[in-house]
């Protein structure tokens, strides 16, 4: 309802006697011109109210104008500007409903328009963190990440106001909580170690916050994790295009094994492969690929901030030897008792002839051990061989 109150009254009185005439001051107008009764206001955002006061015996500067919500004064002795228009900025609660223009000129003769504005409740911002969580891993001695998403029904996003809390180290001031137009908040800071409730909170213009949290630990300064390779074991060989089985471990004091990542390398191919360790730390890995030479095969373990353990071994590959059986040629027959004359030529491309092993069978049953020379001839004689018929078979390693 709309409420308007004049107080002056002009009066004119003739007497007879005398024919005097007395006129009394003609009060003020006032009048809400920017709202009218049942217009709605949101909640706490400043909203520019503009009046329009007259006088028909006083010019605008000699008026001056009060401003009221529910009775109490918001805008005292505002004075009209030229027009007659005179401003209030307010921020109603739900509690401002009344609001009153009164104006009063030089004479103290007053006037006053009153008009019922509907508040419509305005919502609280909104805030989610999406870092640091309560599933990471944090150091003392690292950058944490402090990312928050923030939002707000009527507000501009970079309007609003943000803030980190630590429940341990306090508010985190060298944090920058400055939302981009998109909402989006991102800072680093240091925590000390232990555990954090870390707090976002979020304030938009009206005052309304909101808070948002999580639980997180903070360890201390980050530890290199460690490492062994297991097999094959340091020094030894392996045939050309065999597939070479490499088993390690590794371990963390920070993290779990499986966070690990493990890279193989060998100085002569290059990069080889990567592999992830179990949650117990074994680390397995196959290849065979490896060129024919004498490899140093490096593993190297890093830990999710790049602090590594590396472990190396020597590991040669090279091709078999070859080796000709020259006597007893195949086929032939010696009387019982006759000493036998076995030979046989030895070849390898990477190891010198003596330096070759070899086992001569007969039937599966070892009858020497006898090398070659440098020259590659391997030479012995054996008479014991009974009646019967054998398979001689020489094996070069």
């Amino acid at each position: 309802m709309r409420f308007v109150t004049t107080l002056g009254l002009l009066n004119v009185i003739a007497c007879d006697s005398d024919k005097s005439i007395t006129i009394q001051n003609v009060a003020p107008k006032a009048d809400i011109i920017s709202h009218d009764d049942g217009s709605v206001v949101l909640e706490g955002i400043p909203t520019i109210f503009v009046g329009q006061v007259s006088d028909a015996n006083h010019t605008p500067d000699q008026l001056t104008t009060i401003w009221y919500v529910n009775g109490e004064v918001v805008c005292d002795e505002v004075l009209p500007n030229e027009n007659g228009e005179t401003t209030c900025e307010l921020a109603l609660d739900l509690e401002g409903t009344d609001v009153t223009l009164a104006v009063r000129d030089a004479e103290n003769s007053r006037a006053e328009d009153t008009i019922v504005v509907l508040i419509e409740p305005t919502e609280a911002p909104v805030g989610q963190i999406l870092s640091p969580n309560a599933d990471g891993v944090y150091y003392s001695d690292q950058l944490i990440e402090f990312e928050a998403l923030v939002s707000d029904a009527e507000d501009d996003e970079q309007d609003l106001s943000v803030r980190w809390v630590s429940t341990a180290d306090g508010e985190l001031s060298n944090v920058t909580a400055t939302p981009n137009n998109s909402g989006e908040v991102v800072g680093f800071g240091n925590l000390t170690q232990g555990q954090h409730a870390i707090q976002l909170f979020v304030t938009d213009t009206t005052g309304k916050e909101t808070q948002e949290s999580v639980i997180i630990n903070v360890g201390p300064p980050n530890s290199a994790p460690l490492c062994e390779i297991l097999t094959p074991i340091d020094g030894s060989a392996g045939a050309d295009g065999e597939t070479v089985e490499f088993t390690a471990t590794a371990e963390d004091a920070d993290v779990n094994p499986d966070w690990l990542t493990v890279e193989w390398s060998s100085d002569k191919d290059g990069a080889i492969g990567n592999s992830t360790p179990t949650t117990d730390g074994e680390i397995s890995f196959s290849y065979a690929g490896l060129s024919v030479n004498a490899h140093t095969i490096t593993m190297r373990v890093s830990d999710e901030l790049g602090e590594t353990c590396t472990k190396a071994i020597d590991y040669t590959v090279g091709t078999a030897p070859s080796i000709t059986i020259n006597t007893p040629i195949d086929g032939s027959v010696v009387n019982e008792g006759e000493p036998i004359a076995f030979n046989a030529t030895v070849q390898d491309s990477e190891d010198l002839a003596n330096e070759i092993t070899l086992d001569w069978t007969v039937n599966g049953n070892s009858i020497s051990t006898q090398g070659a020379t440098s020259s590659g001839e391997a030479s012995f004689t054996d008479s014991n061989l009974a009646y019967g018929t054998y398979n001689l078979v020489v094996t070069a390693i």
